[in-house]
């Protein structure tokens, strides 16, 4: 998958209309490829990072599901309640339906962190 792209969006509705304007068929048809030839190869997906090590990143599946895998902070305090800290969690799934995938990007985005956990778990 040579495909990279960078760069600052201005909305969720920028990031889901990338999303959903990628030719995914394409590059799942070219990782097939690469797996009948025997080689390595990872699912083609989009990142999108909130901040330093937090992020969301979306693999489309031929079959209309998306893998997700998504970091999730949350604020916390330590050593009896003295210090902030922020509690850090994988989240994942393999078999996401489209449409909380595309849900999921501008809950991402508003650190609707509580929306992240309800719906993005392991399958």
């Amino acid at each position: 998958m040579s495909t990279r792209q960078e760069g600052e969006v201005s909305s969720a509705r920028q990031l889901i209309n990338i999303f959903e304007s990628y030719n995914w068929a394409k590059e799942a048809a070219e990782q097939a490829r690469l797996e009948t030839a025997g080689l390595d190869s990872c699912p083609a997906g989009m990142s999108i990072v909130r901040e330093p090590f937090v992020f969301l990143h979306l693999c489309p599946s031929p079959d209309g599901t998306v893998a997700t895998h998504c970091i999730h902070t949350q604020p916390t305090k330590i050593f009896f309640g003295l210090f902030n800290s922020t509690k850090t969690t994988d989240l994942e799934v393999e078999k996401l339906s489209w449409s909380t995938a595309i849900t999921a990007i501008s809950r991402f985005l508003s650190a609707d962190e509580a929306w992240l956990l309800r719906n993005i778990k392991k399958d």
